[in-house]
């Protein structure tokens, strides 16, 4: 488990994507894709990850997060998903941002404004 320094070290990490910016394409309905990012001195390696929804009624939802070491998620942004309940009882819309707390993983959310979702330019958001 990592301590809230060490999670706080790592999230303030500035990172490079690894991909093709000529040819990438953000991914379907139904499909995912997963990047590598490393840290610009190469120490630590991330993984970010793009899910949009899986069928046609949950075709606006979108995943975006940033995962360490494979399976701990550092941030997660959800879109148009179901609403979110935090450990202290607070409800959030389906737009909201997890960010890693010790103690609690991922499970504290915060509230996305509505106005920096593009549902029609999810690249852009």
């Amino acid at each position: 488990m990592l301590s809230q320094e060490q999670i706080n070290m790592l999230l303030s990490i500035l990172k490079k994507i690894k991909y093709d910016k000529e040819n990438f394409y953000f991914p379907e309905m139904g499909n995912s894709k997963q990047l590598e990012a490393v840290s610009y001195d190469n120490k630590y390696k991330f993984l970010i990850d793009i899910k949009p929804g899986r069928t046609e009624r949950r075709k606006k939802q979108l995943t975006l997060q940033e995962r360490y070491n494979k399976d701990v998620i550092l941030i997660r942004l959800d879109l148009n998903g179901p609403p979110h309940t935090n450990p202290d009882g607070k409800q959030l819309s389906g737009n909201h941002l997890h960010i890693i707390k010790e103690g609690y993983n991922d499970r504290f959310a915060y509230e996305i404004p509505d106005n920096i979702v593009d549902e029609d330019d999810r690249l852009q958001t």
